[in-house]
């Protein structure tokens, strides 16, 4: 099944319609855009993105977001290797003291880049990521409208 795979950086967008398909990626549609060519000076953060979201014309129901890392907190970490199961109670309570934000004004998320030995003892790298939860909230609701998951 086909995915947008969307990367808006404020002032550009590009989205590329496609799906992996025996070690391939099959691209149904691309489509770039730039601010300058709509209207230089949009009020609204996110103007763009709901323009380009609703031009390209994609059966997709589902999508993946990357946006400008001057929009997100971003943060390395290591910590000693747990199993998966307790990872998420763990990054709950100690998430927003590794990142140093406020729980209530953020979202966070966390990924394990690897599991490594060090000095006889087994760890995780971890990157840690915190967004203001309004601009969650705003982008969910873009996706929301164009019926994205």
């Amino acid at each position: 099944m086909s995915k947008l795979y969307i990367s808006y950086y404020g002032d550009f967008v590009s989205i590329v319609d496609g799906y992996y398909k025996k070690d391939k990626f099959i691209v149904d549609d691309v489509y770039f855009l730039s601010s300058d060519e709509i209207e230089p000076n949009f009020t609204d953060k996110y103007n763009l993105l709901k323009y380009a979201i609703k031009q390209i014309q994609s059966k997709s129901k589902k999508a993946v977001l990357c946006l400008d890392t001057n929009d997100v907190i971003v943060k390395s970490n290591k910590i000693a290797k747990i199993e998966p199961k307790d990872l998420d109670a763990i990054m709950s309570m100690e998430i927003d003291e590794m990142i140093s934000l406020e729980r209530d004004e953020y979202t966070f998320s966390y990924e394990v880049l690897r599991e490594f030995s060090e000095h006889g003892e087994e760890y995780l790298d971890l990157i840690l990521a915190g967004l203001y939860t309004k601009e969650v909230e705003t982008i969910i609701d873009i996706f929301t409208e164009n019926n994205l998951k």
